[in-house]
């Protein structure tokens, strides 16, 4: 059975010099994601898949950081702006 990726919506793409649109769902490390994910991300950023295998798997060095309209990356926009009130406030 062949995995049949779907390409997300125009506002979900990479950020960055290569801005190709995220593919979900895909799959990574063992787990199925249908939204950027920070799993094994550096500096905490999320990411999405850019291109996928015939069994779904993320091909290697397809792969992109998630712009701000992808599904998941609210939540981690989300956590870094109140990180930051956070130490702004511990601050005063």
């Amino acid at each position: 059975m062949h995995f049949v990726p779907i390409v997300s919506s125009a506002a979900c793409r990479t950020v960055g010099s290569r801005n190709e649109p995220c593919v979900f769902p895909f799959k990574y490390g063992g787990r199925t994601f249908d939204e950027c994910t920070s799993a094994d991300a550096q500096g905490g950023s999320v990411w999405c898949a850019t291109e996928v295998d015939e069994e779904g798997e993320v091909v290697d060095g397809r792969w992109g950081n998630c712009n701000s309209g992808c599904p998941g990356a609210s939540r981690f926009f989300l956590y870094c702006f109140l990180e930051f009130v956070s130490v702004k406030r511990e601050a005063f």
